[in-house]
C-alpha cells in the first residue's frame, strides 16, 4: 500500500451504502512524508473502472494543492452531479474528503479518487460503490436538527455534542471546523477547556458506519471577549498650541463590537466625535485653560471596559503647576457595565467620612502622596488652610496603583516652599481635619 511515501490510512467501505436526500461524505486519510508535503498535490474524483482498477471519464473534480500552499478546486461542468459535490477535505493534512448533497437513487455508481504528486509517475487510487436506497419508514424518527449558534465568553469550556445520526455503538466519528478535520475517534463529544477567540467557527461531526456517513447540521461558535483598546500606551500626553485641534483616536478589539463614550473632569462628551465598528475618533480645539485636561476613551461592551487616556497639554508653556494630594478614604466604586448600562454608573460617589485619626507626619502618616498635573484634578471646595497653601476636597483620576476616580483631599502648595514648609503645612493640614 505504499508507493514513494504515500499511504493510505482509511478509505471509504467498499460497498457504501446511502439514503436518499442525506449527505454523503467520502473521506480518505493519507500518511504523507515531509518531502511530498512540500510537493504539488493533485487528487481527482471521478467514475471508478473496476476492469481498470482506475479513475476513467470525464474528472468531475479536480483538487490541486500548490507547493507554496495555494489550493484551488475545478469541476467539471458538463456533469450534473459535479453541482452537488464540494470539497470537505485538506491536503495540508492528508485529509481526501468530497460531500455529496442530497444524495438521488439515480447515483448509485462507482466512484473514486486518483492521488498524485508533481508530474504523478507515483501515484495512488482507491474506489468504492455507492449504493443509494430509499430509508426505511420511521414515523417516530426526530426531525433533523437545525443549524444552531452558540454565544459562549472567551476562557469558559466549551462541549459540543454530535447530533449526527449513530445506528450502531462502534460507530466512528469526524470532528470538522469550517470544513478542517480536527478529531476522529469514537468521541461523541467535542470538549474545550478554555475557548479562545481565534477558535470561533463552524464545527460539524460525522458519524461513519457501514450504513453510510451522516452530516448533521453544523454549531455555530460565537466567542464573546472583553474590549481591548489597541494603543502601546494606556496613557498618552500631547502637546498643542492654543487654537490649533487634534483628533484623539482610540482602537479597540471586541466582540461584540464596542460601545465608545468620552469624557473630561467636567463629565461625559456629547458632541465633536465620530464612531465606526471598532473605533472613535473626538476633534479637541482648546481654547481656554479649562481645554488642556485629561479625555479619556471608553470602550465597554457586555463583557467589561477598557479605557485610554489623552492628556493636553498648552505648547511652549512650562507646566510646573503641580499640586500635592494626600488619599484620606477611597469614596470611589467603579461599576462594570455587565452591572450597569448607564455610564453615569462609573462616575457615582458614595458618600463616607475621612479617617479620624490622621496622621501629622508626611514620612509615616501612611497616607500616600503624590504630585499630578493640575489637569488630572477635579477640585470641589475649600476644607482647610494652612501657612503655605490651602486643603480641599476634590477627585483625581488614574491614581498611581488607584484606576479610575478617587475622592481625594489637596494640599495646593507654591511653587517656591521649601520641603520643611510642605511638611508644616502637612501638619497644619492633618491637624486641620482631625479637630
Amino acid at each position: 500500500n505504499e508507493i514513494g511515501g504515500l499511504e493510505i490510512i482509511t478509505e471509504p467501505n467498499e460497498t457504501t451504502i446511502s439514503f436518499t436526500g442525506s449527505n454523503q461524505t467520502f473521506a480518505w486519510n493519507f500518511n504523507l512524508t515531509l518531502e511530498e508535503k512540500s510537493k504539488q498535490a493533485t487528487v481527482i474524483f471521478a467514475h471508478w473502472s473496476k476492469e481498470g482498477d482506475r479513475i476513467s471519464g470525464y474528472h468531475w473534480v479536480t483538487v490541486i494543492r500548490e507547493s507554496n500552499g495555494s489550493e484551488s478546486v475545478k469541476k467539471y461542468t458538463g456533469a450534473l452531479i459535479t453541482r452537488r459535490l464540494q470539497w470537505v477535505g485538506d491536503l495540508a493534512r492528508g485529509f481526501v474528503a468530497f460531500q455529496l448533497l442530497n444524495v438521488q437513487l439515480k447515483d448509485s455508481s462507482d466512484y473514486g479518487i486518483r492521488f498524485c504528486f508533481d508530474d504523478c509517475l507515483n501515484l495512488k487510487a482507491s474506489g468504492f460503490t455507492l449504493f443509494v436506497q430509499d430509508p426505511p419508514p420511521s414515523p417516530t424518527r426526530p426531525p433533523e436538527p437545525e443549524n444552531i449558534t452558540l454565544e459562549i465568553k472567551e476562557g469558559e469550556p466549551l462541549n459540543i455534542t454530535c447530533r449526527a445520526r449513530m445506528r450502531t455503538e462502534s460507530t466512528s466519528v469526524m470532528w470538522l471546523k469550517d470544513n478542517r478535520l480536527i478529531e476522529k475517534g469514537r468521541n461523541r463529544f467535542l470538549f474545550i477547556q478554555s475557548i479562545n477567540k481565534s477558535q470561533a467557527g463552524s464545527y460539524m461531526c460525522v458519524s461513519i458506519s457501514q450504513f453510510g456517513d451522516h452530516s448533521p447540521s453544523f454549531t455555530a461558535v460565537d466567542v464573546l471577549y472583553a474590549p481591548k483598546i489597541i494603543n502601546p500606551n494606556k496613557k498618552v500626553a500631547l502637546e498643542l498650541t492654543r487654537g490649533n485641534s487634534t483628533r484623539l483616536k482610540c482602537t479597540a478589539d471586541a466582540n461584540p463590537s464596542p460601545t465608545f463614550t468620552w469624557y473630561t473632569h467636567d463629565g461625559e462628551i456629547t458632541q465633536g466625535f465620530s464612531h465606526n465598528s471598532n473605533s472613535s475618533s473626538l476633534i479637541v480645539t482648546p481654547i481656554n485653560d479649562r481645554d488642556f485636561t485629561s479625555y479619556i476613551c471608553l470602550a465597554s461592551n457586555k463583557i467589561a471596559i477598557d479605557s485610554v487616556t489623552f492628556t493636553l497639554h498648552e505648547k511652549g508653556k512650562c507646566n510646573n503647576s503641580l499640586v500635592t494630594i494626600s488619599i484620606l478614604k477611597e469614596l470611589f466604586s467603579r461599576k462594570q457595565m455587565a452591572e450597569s448600562h448607564s455610564p453615569s454608573t462609573y462616575r457615582k460617589i458614595h458618600a463616607t467620612s475621612f479617617f479620624p485619626n490622621g496622621a501629622c507626619n508626611v514620612s509615616s502618616s501612611g497616607d500616600p502622596e503624590w504630585e499630578i498635573p493640575r489637569a488630572r484634578l477635579n477640585v470641589e471646595k475649600v476644607i482647610g488652610r494652612g501657612a503655605f497653601g490651602v486643603v480641599s476636597r476634590g477627585l483625581a483620576f488614574d491614581l498611581p496603583g488607584k484606576p479610575g476616580w478617587t475622592v481625594v483631599a489637596v494640599k495646593s502648595v507654591q511653587d517656591d516652599a521649601s520641603v520643611k514648609k510642605r511638611r508644616q503645612t502637612c501638619c497644619q493640614r492633618c491637624h486641620s481635619l482631625n479637630t
